[in-house]
């Protein structure tokens, strides 16, 4: 229609309509793509949203799991170090050293070296990251959320080598005769798995001080969830490691009186 007017008024030579016709035919074009760019924007803000609430869940899962590990640092340290001592002593003969029955329902033989074992997420950080989900995500926050995913990733790697020299201890709970020997490889073992025990503290509490930084959106059903999780890992460990484990704090969740449960 306006394409036929134009050639109307071109042919009349009435140029001031062919201009104005010209203004409306431009006018069109630019508020076509003002919708579409802003419908995309839109859109964008959408994904961002709802990679943040996905992201978030993982980024508290990872906290938690952190800070359960690191209240039972002193325990672990006190365990490899009872072993250490044990297996430098004189002798053959290897009484089992203690073990909890509550251990595993599933492995045959329990550890001697009781420690969490957790799922350490970042596969959405990573998925929506390629997909550009969080492109409108301002520059400093996405590039200190993607090292703490990157920090997530390393706890992964460094718990499974452990849990593999763990499981490589498991003769230790049961009693045995032990060549100075093999003594000494068991005690490499439990040095190797002290190392890697505090990569795993370090890199862990790198992992919560930043979380903590990240001023994570939670509303007061999430934060009270999030304390009741505190309060049952607390007494559970209570119960599993007696008194050497460390109560986990949660300053951040005091507020709300969800925090801590010695």
């Amino acid at each position: 229609m306006i394409l036929r007017r134009l050639s109307q008024h071109i042919k009349d030579q009435n140029w001031f309509a062919v201009a104005l016709d010209f203004v409306i035919v431009v006018a069109g074009i630019l508020l076509a793509f003002q919708v579409t760019n802003w419908s995309e924007v839109r859109g964008e803000k959408a994904a961002l949203a709802r990679a943040e609430v996905a992201i978030t869940g993982d980024l508290i899962d990872s906290y938690v799991n952190v800070k359960e590990r690191n209240a039972l640092s002193e325990c672990r340290k006190l365990g490899l170090r009872a072993l250490g001592e044990r297996l430098l002593q004189p002798g053959d003969n290897w009484e089992a050293a203690p073990h909890s029955s509550n251990d595993t329902e599933l492995a045959a033989f329990p550890a001697v070296v009781r420690y969490p074992k957790r799922f350490w997420k970042d596969r959405i950080w990573e998925t929506e990251l390629a997909r550009g989900s969080f492109d409108l995500m301002d520059p400093e926050r996405r590039r200190d959320i993607d090292l703490i995913f990157g920090a997530v990733k390393a706890m992964g790697h460094f718990q499974s080598a452990a849990g593999d020299n763990e499981s490589r201890l498991k003769i230790l709970g049961q009693a045995n005769e032990l060549s100075r020997a093999e003594r000494h490889k068991l005690f490499e073992i439990i040095s190797i798995l002290d190392e890697q025990s505090v990569a795993l503290h370090m890199i862990g509490q790198n992992i919560v001080d930043e979380i903590e930084g990240l001023n994570l959106t939670l509303n007061d059903g999430e934060r009270k969830a999030l304390g009741e999780r505190f309060s049952i890992l607390n007494t559970s460990a209570s119960a599993s490691y007696a008194d050497c484990r460390t109560p986990i704090t949660t300053p951040f969740l005091d507020e709300l009186g969800v925090g801590d449960t010695p």
